[in-house]
């Protein structure tokens, strides 16, 4: 495959060889940091987390800060967080597209692949620590100060984690979906609308035979639950964390295939 030399700093001129897919992925990676991690974009975003998050769970605390307020915090999270990573990824391939900036930026020496990986990782990157990781350990404090001793750190890091993969799994499907659609409407509603549909699927499933809700990705919001608050979980978890990881990389490679048919 032939070598293609880009520059990612034209003002010091300072040339960046790569091949494949990672011709342009720095520079597009950088760009796509500096949009996610613009302080005062950041900073709001964050604050609106902790409003949403973390002042919640103050309430409850008010009123039982036992076990049961952290399982309570999970499912808020576990659902509010999902769909918040699905509403700010919904724009990012479709406004670039409509925009025309996306036709642009691939004019240059810049792969498609790396255009798609650029934003997963970045978005990635913002979201998890704005909306998982600053409120993890707000909640944790939180609830410690509540109950007067450490809240046991292990349930509560995986908790974490499995909402972790939430965010990860609805991130990929709404890039996948928004190299498929011209329009924001459906890459966001439908992640959201699986968010809340998993929800009640899982009880009339679970009717059926016990093991079905771990089926659904969306399950992961019960074993977040589950583990955080301390309840041991004798259910197949583990074949709900190998079908979240099989679809988030699905997801990323369906993406890459579309993105690399579509005219822009």
């Amino acid at each position: 495959m032939a070598e293609i030399t880009v520059f990612h700093d034209a003002a010091d001129l300072i040339p960046v060889k790569a091949k494949g897919w990672q011709v342009g992925f720095p520079n597009m990676f950088k760009r796509e940091l500096e949009r996610v991690w613009n302080p005062r974009a950041f900073s709001i975003q964050t604050l609106a987390w902790l409003v949403l998050l973390n002042f919640v769970l103050a309430m409850f605390i008010q009123m039982d800060p036992g076990p049961f307020t952290i399982t309570i915090f999970m499912y808020v999270s576990g659902v509010l967080v999902p769909m918040g990573a699905a509403v700010i990824a919904s724009g990012s391939i479709i406004g670039e597209k409509n925009s025309g900036t996306a036709a642009w930026v691939l004019s240059k020496p810049a792969s498609r692949t790396g255009f798609v990986m650029a934003k997963f990782l970045a978005i990635s990157s913002g979201f998890l620590t704005s909306a998982v990781v600053i409120q993890g350990i707000v909640a944790y404090a939180q609830l410690s100060l509540a109950t007067k001793s450490f809240v046991p750190a292990g349930p509560f890091i995986g908790g974490m984690l499995l909402l972790s993969l939430a965010v990860l799994f609805y991130l990929s499907m709404t890039l996948m979906l928004g190299t498929m659609f011209e329009s924001r409407m459906p890459v966001m509603g439908i992640p959201v609308a699986l968010v809340m549909g998993q929800i009640f699927l899982s009880l009339p499933l679970s009717d059926l035979a016990d093991w079905l809700p771990y089926l659904l990705p969306g399950n992961l919001l019960q074993l977040g639950a589950t583990v955080t608050g301390g309840t041991d979980e004798n259910g197949p978890w583990i074949v709900t964390v190998l079908i979240s990881l099989v679809f988030t990389g699905l997801f990323l490679f369906l993406a890459l295939q579309r993105i690399h048919q579509d005219e822009l």
